[in-house]
């Protein structure tokens, strides 16, 4: 589980954003992402962002945190969203950018308490494994 404290000063577009250390590569075609946020009522949206091999960003809409209590989060990964070359054998997959919270305008300033927990990705590994792979050439 991860928790994040903040405070906002006055009303407004803000954001907060949580960054791993550096971006995770997922291998395979990400078909879903999946994360667990426990919801104060605020109409704040949960976000996730994501680079494509070419290196364009991307934000998917996992949902408001306008409830209370834990809520599991899912996003289904769009098709028009590039996640590797088409006619080229290369590693060339979709980047783990950061999980962020937009903040509705129209709510209070003051203390913010996010947490997060589980997160996950369903990925589809199928075309890593072509006819023959399994064969070894230790003869």
């Amino acid at each position: 589980m991860l928790g994040v404290r903040t405070f906002f000063k006055e009303r407004g577009f803000d954001r907060v954003e949580i960054k791993p250390p550096h971006e995770y590569l997922i291998k395979g075609l990400a078909r879903q992402f999946s994360v667990w946020a426990l919801g104060r009522n605020y109409r704040h949206t949960l976000f996730i962002k994501l680079r494509d091999y070419k290196g364009n960003l991307h934000k998917l809409k996992l949902g408001r945190l306008d409830y209370f209590g834990w809520r599991k989060h899912t996003v289904t990964i769009p098709g028009w969203l590039p996640q590797s070359t088409r006619y080229a054998l290369l590693d060339k997959n979709l980047h783990f950018v950061s999980l962020y919270v937009e903040c509705d305008p129209h709510e209070s300033w003051g203390d913010f308490y996010f947490y997060i927990d589980d997160l996950r990705v369903k990925t589809d590994m199928s075309d890593t494994e072509y006819p023959g792979s399994k064969i070894k050439d230790n003869w």
